[in-house]
């Protein structure tokens, strides 16, 4: 009797683990970037006087998963305004991401052992002059397999934008 009983315990833990092993998040982490880029010639009224250039915005994403998962995008959010998904193209395990704005220093993304890096980048849209500043979270819904799952993320980072000739 105390046999069945403990049996039945371990049963019940496995079970447990298991459902909680599916029901996990497949992305490990993600970080969103941006670039900022002023339009190369200057723009003018009828009358002649020079029109503040308006900056716009390449953003991209990086999720983490595990090898051998492919996320399927549903949709990605700024502060809950949809953005359209222009490409989705894995990038690896090791990713040079480009140079912090207000320190100058590289970004290098390295994935975990038995993860890579999936690149989302997304529609580039005029921005206001506080771009990069204004934002609040970013939603990510992926379906993975039968499963959906949203990932928010808090914050992105800027980064230098090549020189435009």
């Amino acid at each position: 009797m105390k046999k069945r009983f403990f049996y039945s315990i371990i049963l019940a833990i496995c079970i447990t683990n298991a459902n909680a092993q599916i029901q996990t998040n497949p992305i490990k982490r993600a970080a969103a970037f941006y670039k900022s880029y002023l339009p190369g010639a200057q723009r003018v009224d009828e009358n002649g006087t020079p029109i503040r250039p308006v900056p716009f915005l390449e953003r991209f994403i990086y999720l983490e998963c595990k090898i051998g998962s492919k996320p399927l995008l549903e949709c990605v959010l700024y502060n809950n305004n949809k953005f359209k998904v222009l490409d989705l193209t894995l990038a690896g395990p090791k990713i040079k991401v480009g140079i912090k704005t207000n320190t100058g220093t590289p970004i290098e993304l390295i994935a975990k052992k038995g993860y890579h890096y999936w690149l989302i980048r997304v529609e580039q849209k005029q921005m206001g002059d506080d771009a990069g500043k204004a934002l609040q979270t970013i939603t990510i819904k992926t379906k993975f397999g039968t499963k959906y799952f949203n990932y928010l993320l808090k914050e992105e980072t800027e980064l230098v934008a090549p020189e435009l000739p």
